[in-house]
């Protein structure tokens, strides 16, 4: 099978080409390495059934052939490789295959040396990444407000049902679950900035590398881009950076700064940031029942970081 895949896109197994499993989530990753090299070239996707279509991952590579032009340095994304047939995914024996260019460098986190600066690049690179795709002219297959996030109609919840939350949450976290929902609701109805969002910009996404000495950030992970409210592409990423409670606040006003030296953001959404954050941690909930084995703590966890989301408060934290 990964020699079929590959002659598809253009590659011989024979010309010495490693395939390394990656990870498997929504889709089943693989690093591909030439034996010369001492780096993966390639990031080697197949596809979950059931979870997206071939045009919606047709329309994603597209997206991303055309970021590749229009992010400015020091950003980069994944490159697609099309076909020799000329089209931007296979499909063989019943699944599906893209493939895309391997964004070299690693993840960073507070504890492992993710400081100010850095924090203000990772805002910079999303702000440039709305920019970009204000102007990106094709489809995007999923419309994310309120239902798709928080109801039956999250197409995380791969075919299943919320009411599995009943189950397992207390009647206190129930009540919370709905808070965020109907606050979500309030903050999305007011929005007037919606447009192509990535949906899952979190520090694992983000890979930093150095090209002469100056950072590089790779933007990775775009499964998940749709329609929606820009202010909640900041949830994942917040939400990421409050678990590290020492340099919350800085890094807190950094990502915001580094959003605002290239695109407008008011004070009034930046008051609804908290609610954005929350309202990611509750739609992981829906993630969780999806596509993992049902892990009661995890869910419970989840709810108690919305809650602590929902406390923090913006004019103190935010302040630039």
């Amino acid at each position: 099978m990964p020699a079929e895949v590959l002659a598809a896109f253009g590659l011989r197994s024979e010309q010495g080409w490693r395939l390394d499993h990656v990870r498997t989530l929504h889709n089943t990753v693989f690093s591909l390495r030439h034996e010369a090299d001492p780096e993966p070239s390639w990031a080697l996707r197949m596809h979950g059934i059931g979870w997206r279509t071939a045009d919606e991952v047709r329309a994603e590579l597209a997206m991303l052939e055309f970021l590749d032009q229009e992010m400015p340095q020091p950003f980069a994304v994944p490159r697609p490789r099309r076909t020799e047939a000329g089209d931007l995914v296979t499909e063989i024996d019943g699944s599906l295959y893209s493939l895309l260019g391997w964004v070299p460098g690693h993840a960073a986190r507070p504890d492992t040396g993710l400081g100010v600066d850095a924090v203000r690049l990772l805002g910079r690179g999303l702000g440039a990444l709305h920019t970009a795709l204000d102007q990106w002219p094709g489809p995007a297959p999923v419309h994310w407000d309120v239902d798709s996030l928080l109801t039956d109609n999250a197409p995380g919840l791969m075919g299943k049902k919320s009411a599995i939350l009943n189950d397992v949450l207390s009647a206190a976290e129930l009540a919370l679950f709905d808070e965020v929902k109907d606050c979500t609701r309030q903050v999305f109805d007011r929005s007037t900035d919606w447009g192509i969002i990535h949906a899952d910009y979190i520090l694992g996404n983000c890979h930093w590398s150095s090209d002469d000495g100056h950072q590089r950030l790779g933007i990775l992970d775009f499964d998940d881009f749709g329609f929606g409210p820009r202010s909640y592409d900041f949830g994942a990423v917040l939400g990421n950076l409050r678990d590290f409670t020492e340099s919350w606040p800085a890094h807190a006003a950094a990502f915001v700064a580094g959003y605002r030296t290239v695109r407008e953001l008011s004070e009034s959404v930046v008051a609804t940031l908290p609610i954005m954050m929350a309202a990611r941690h509750a739609s992981m909930c829906l993630s969780i029942i999806g596509h993992t084995d049902l892990d009661r703590d995890h869910l419970r966890l989840r709810m108690q970081l919305a809650r602590d989301c929902l406390a923090v408060d913006p004019a103190a934290v935010f302040a630039t």
